[in-house]
């Protein structure tokens, strides 16, 4: 299983979506669109959505600074939005 995935594949708990698909045709692309993401984007995602640490928190685990990691978790949310157009909307 994909770090970034919840156990049973689900999508990370605190990522809220509005459904524009059903309930598996969803998971399955949020699953794909978590996937693609580059490795350090996916921890980053991984450690605030499932693992709900803090920015403070993921700047210590990957030394860099807090406004690094809030560029990090920014670019990671705009690729999720765009891979998920069309399916569903992250708010």
């Amino acid at each position: 299983m994909h770090p970034s995935v919840s156990p049973g594949g689900l999508p990370p708990p605190h990522l809220r979506l509005r459904r524009k698909r059903g309930g598996e045709e969803l998971r399955e692309h949020v699953v794909e669109a978590i996937s693609g993401l580059p490795e350090r984007l996916k921890l980053v995602v991984q450690l605030y959505f499932v693992e709900e640490l803090n920015l403070g928190e993921i700047a210590e685990a990957l030394s860099v600074s807090v406004p690094r990691v809030h560029q990090l978790k920014a670019q990671a949310l705009g690729k999720l939005r765009e891979a998920l157009e069309g399916v569903a909307e992250i708010i």
